[in-house]
């Protein structure tokens, strides 16, 4: 085994200095082992419960099928059960009892929450191991000890085996430092150790499926009252290095795979299960051609069982004719939950400096419109200020995706800096002046009471660079708020596209000025919602978070542009009055001599009557005179109509889906219906009498 790599020495007496009255003796286990009886783990992946739909403990069931394959751990140990979703701290420790050891999978959504179980379950057994494993344990643990003295054993990266070896050495009482894999303090010696990298598994078929191996079981028996959601791996690895990323320590990795046999099984037990809900931890799913087949397993176990409901995965960063084709077979049986055609940034220094290379925009609006032609939704996700962004450059990145065809999905989010990510490192935020807030974590769409009582998560965000300073950073907000709330959410969509494809006015021109209007109109309601955005962005650089609920909708935490979406459609009307007004500033502004008549006046009316509004039941026929509808259409779909004035008649097919229910139109159609940019109600033409 490979020798252990100690920290300094003034380093470890000043972490000695707290650890020493608090940390078990290791072996302890063995010198107690005329008590005759196993060890007693518990396995702790906490999530949040949405809804009534809870992930299954993915990460630490691997553990455990891994260990439990050892015929010493299966005679020595007993696995108690797993602590799953988010509960208040009295509630777990209760459920985690007089056990002996409790092993933490840590993510920035649960961290604080495992660090204050571990802290009160040290004050009631100080003999207890507590491990703690996961993304959000850093490779550089200079002070973590010192800081974190109630924990035991640091697992880093991928950690089957270790974990396996931490439970073969308490068994044994063996020494922790040839452990692969780990960092943990050795009373013994006073030394805080960092041992070597654990090797990763050539072989993933060595580590035993928890699906398969009934870890599960009698989780899912006892636990009822939930609709199960698993987490899913086909392979590991990502051949990219991100700088903003770190896909659980395996960037710049080879992809290893899980065998297809395997796959299979599990696929099937999906089905048997009844999962609702699959999400793929795969990298780049569709960078394999096996991937195909995968897909095929999927469609083949929904059409026979029903299950799993949905499927989400990160798709290839380079999208390309193999995703679209893995697209097409998952949207035969509705599996697909979107597809991500991945770019974070358009900015060509941005990506040098992230270390990324994304399709070039040619290939991007070629594959936006086939996707769009098959009627596949797929999303696009930017994110704000990373190292080489600007103002500039970022407003036209945003406008160059409208113009390649991503009108429904781009999905806009702050840079997070994650603890073992290249931005994470000292030396490249002084090269590239990155500051940084802690905020308390968004949690889009959970409920109001669920996170009552519990310790607050916190998200580490990056707010300014050498090229965006912070009033710029704020800019960016607010106009990545318009786009997402105004065109993604469809309120001004087809205005938009419409006096883009033919008057020539830019989206970013477009959108810029909808700010300026709300800017200067600060009674307005869009000068409301601005002042509702500025006080946001106030309270995220106080460190204050960006949460929002809105009584009379679903108790859910809204996005920005979620919320100002629901409060506007209380007071539609007077809404499009100002939209009116808006134009009217934009083709003043663009120095354009409109020649069409009523042109302003009827876009606006088709806009608004097109739009899903929950307080209309009955069907609505309109009459214009513009082919807006085909107009558009043609555009979207890389198809071009001519623009032709005439009367055009329309029937908007409103039906009475949400019966004039308010919290039932937010979950189903700004909730539920964001991916595939469903607010539109369905629009017939009609024939007009002469």
């Amino acid at each position: 085994m490979n020798k252990q790599q100690p920290i300094s020495s003034q380093q470890a007496q000043a972490e000695v200095m707290q650890v020493t009255t608090e940390s078990p003796i290791p072996g302890f286990f063995l010198k107690n082992s005329q008590q005759n009886r196993k060890l007693q783990v518990i396995m702790a992946q906490i999530n949040t419960d949405y809804g009534g739909q809870v992930n299954l403990p993915y990460s630490v069931g691997t553990l455990q099928a891994y260990a439990e394959k050892f015929t010493e751990i299966r005679e020595n140990v007993e696995f108690c059960g797993f602590i799953f979703k988010r509960d208040s701290v009295a509630d777990i420790l209760d459920r985690i009892g007089s056990a002996d050891l409790v092993a933490f999978s840590c993510y920035m959504w649960n961290w604080q929450l495992n660090i204050a179980v571990a802290k009160e379950l040290r004050k009631k057994n100080p003999n207890i191991f507590l491990v703690f494993g996961g993304p959000h344990i850093p490779n550089n643990m200079d002070g973590f000890f010192a800081e974190h003295a109630y924990i035991d054993f640091a697992c880093h990266e991928e950690g089957e085996a270790t974990f396996y070896n931490i439970l073969t050495a308490i068994i044994r009482g063996d020494s922790f430092t040839n452990i692969t894999g780990l960092s943990f303090y050795d009373r013994e010696s006073e030394q805080v150790y960092h041992n070597k990298r654990q090797e990763k598994f050539i072989d993933l078929d060595e580590i035993p499926s928890p699906y398969l191996t009934g870890v599960f079981d009698s989780l899912m028996t006892r636990e009822t009252g939930f609709r199960w959601m698993a987490l899913w791996e086909s392979n590991r690895g990502c051949p990219y290095g991100c700088t903003f990323c770190d896909w659980g320590s395996d960037t710049l990795s080879k992809v290893r795979r899980f065998s297809m046999g395997r796959l299979q099984q599990e696929i099937a037990w999906f089905g048997e299960k009844n999962i609702a809900f699959l999400f793929g931890c795969d990298a780049n799913f569709g960078i394999l051609p096996r991937d195909y087949e995968i897909a095929q397993m999927l469609v083949d176990i929904k059409k026979k069982t029903g299950f799993p409901e949905k499927f989400r995965v990160s798709f290839a960063k380079k999208t390309n004719e193999k995703v679209l084709d893995i697209a097409k077979k998952l949207d035969e049986e509705g599996l697909n939950k979107g597809i991500s055609i991945s770019l974070q940034s358009l900015n060509s220094q941005t990506l040098n400096y992230i270390k990324r290379t994304n399709i070039n925009s040619e290939s991007f609006a070629s594959l936006q419109a086939k996707f769009m032609f098959h009627g596949i939704p797929t999303f696009t996700e930017l994110v704000l200020c990373l190292p080489g962004e600007s103002y500039d450059s970022f407003l036209d990145g945003v406008a160059e995706l409208l113009d390649n065809g991503q009108h429904y999905g781009i999905n806009i989010f702050f840079c997070s800096i994650l603890p073992n990510s290249d931005i994470a490192r000292p030396a490249y935020q002084k090269e590239h002046g990155i500051k940084s807030v802690k905020i308390p974590i968004f949690l889009a769409h959970r409920s109001r009471t669920s996170e009552v009582g519990f310790p607050v998560e916190n998200d580490l965000i990056v707010y300014q660079t050498n090229s965006m300073p912070v009033a710029d950073w704020k800019r960016v907000y607010i106009f990545s708020w318009t786009v997402q709330c105004f065109h993604v959410l469809g309120m001004l969509q087809y205005t938009s596209i419409i006096l883009n494809s033919h008057l020539g006015i830019s989206y970013r021109d477009f959108y810029e000025t909808l700010t300026l209007f709300a800017r200067n109109n600060p009674d307005s309601l869009l000068g409301e919602e601005l002042k509702i955005i500025d006080t946001i962005l106030d309270n995220i650089l106080a460190g204050r978070g960006f949460d929002q609920f809105i009584d009379g909708f679903t108790d859910a935490n809204w996005p920005t542009e979620e919320a100002s979406f629901l409060r506007l459609s209380r007071n539609i009307e007077t809404f499009y009055e100002e939209a009116s007004s808006f134009l009217a500033l934009l083709i003043d502004r663009s120095g354009i001599s409109l020649v069409e008549e009523n042109l302003l006046e009827d876009l606006i009316l088709f806009q608004k009557s097109i739009l899903k509004r929950y307080d209309r039941v009955d069907n609505l026929v309109i009459e214009v005179g513009f082919n807006f509808l085909e107009y558009v259409q043609g555009t979207l779909f890389s198809n071009p109509v001519p623009f032709q004035s005439g009367r055009f008649r329309y029937r908007v097919l409103t039906g009475s889906q949400w019966g004039q229910d308010p919290v039932k139109f937010s979950r189903e159609v700004v909730w539920y219906g964001r991916k595939g940019g469903k607010f539109y109600f369905p629009v017939e033409q009609l024939q007009v009498d002469e």
